[in-house]
């Protein structure tokens, strides 16, 4: 079943499949983007960013980057 005809029959209004693609592209760049950094990984021979590990850290915790809009830390802040 397509993705069209899921919607209609959910009777989700018209567009909402449009929109729903553009909000799942731009999750599939953020989740790309914070697991391309190889150093962070472990992997030095593929990293060049000797900081990637911090940066990763800092990133996974940016309530911008995130789809709740929360900040990801343990405990209180």
């Amino acid at each position: 079943m397509g993705t069209d005809l899921a919607s209609k029959l959910r009777g989700y209004p018209e567009g909402e499949v449009e929109k729903a693609k553009v909000d799942h592209a731009e999750r599939a760049k953020r989740i790309l983007a914070a697991q391309t950094n190889m150093t962070a990984r472990g992997i030095m021979d593929l990293g060049n960013d000797p900081a990637g590990g911090r940066k990763e850290k800092d990133d996974s915790q940016n309530p911008d980057l995130d789809d709740s809009g929360h900040r990801n830390v343990r405990g209180e802040e």
